[in-house]
């Protein structure tokens, strides 16, 4: 696993100095902790930092939504780590491409996986598959879909949904317990009978979902160990 140059803003001193041990213990380099937006976008600036801990609520007059969209200038990937959920507050945090969101108070294992699941989702392209694609018929015309544009996939009778970044669904002829052998690459994983993800654009997950895009994926609770497991291998 790659050691990160992690940056900590967060204005409660013991969640920062836990915070920091923890991240430390799982082999990354804390280039700072601050408790202000100022002190978050100085340390960007004169730093190398390769992802951010963003509390919401800062000290000063800027809270860390303003640094998240700071980061998004500087196309630093940054996980929201706060206690501030209500609806106002979410209806902001949609506004910025946050890689992954947790609630306090958190576990040592929901921060070592949402770093994971954050760091592999902000690679351009997983190594060794960045040609490989889906191909499938419409109107006579053979088609591709590119692997690393799919998010999802769902179930629809003897259809397949791919759910795409640009927002588009394409419906392929195929049912999706014959697609998952079709598909044969390792980002993708089926966490209920009727969806199948690309585990790269995870953003958090918990016991009965995963988040992707903003969007809730249900996991299966015949699938639940199954995927916890895998999500564990990919990175350990």
């Amino acid at each position: 696993m790659d050691r990160l140059r992690v940056l900590i803003v967060e204005d409660n001193s013991l969640i920062a100095f836990e915070l920091s041990k923890n991240i430390a213990s799982m082999g990354h380099h804390v280039v700072d902790t601050v408790s202000t937006a100022y002190g978050a976008e100085t340390v960007v600036e004169q730093q190398a930092v390769d992802m951010v801990i963003l509390d919401i609520n800062l000290k000063g007059d800027r809270d860390g939504i303003s640094v998240a969209k700071f980061l998004d200038g500087k196309q630093i990937p940054f996980i929201f780590l706060t206690s501030y959920y209500d609806e106002a507050t979410l209806d902001r945090v949609k506004e910025t491409h946050f890689a992954a969101f947790i609630a306090k108070p958190y576990t040592e294992l929901d921060l070592r996986l949402n770093i994971e699941l954050a760091r592999r989702r902000n690679q351009p392209v997983m190594e060794g598959h960045n040609t490989k694609f889906y191909t499938y018929t419409d109107n006579k015309m053979t088609k591709k879909i590119y692997y690393q544009d799919v998010l999802f996939i769902k179930s629809e009778d003897n259809y397949s949904i791919f759910h795409t970044k640009e927002k588009k669904e394409i419906i392929v002829r195929i049912p999706l317990k014959n697609l998952a052998d079709e598909l044969g690459d390792k980002r993708f994983f089926k966490i209920h009978r009727s969806y199948i993800i690309n585990v790269d654009k995870i953003q958090s997950f918990s016991n009965n979902t995963v988040v992707i895009e903003g969007l809730q994926v249900p996991i299966s609770s015949s699938h639940r160990k199954e995927f916890k497991e895998f999500i564990n291998d990919l990175w350990s």
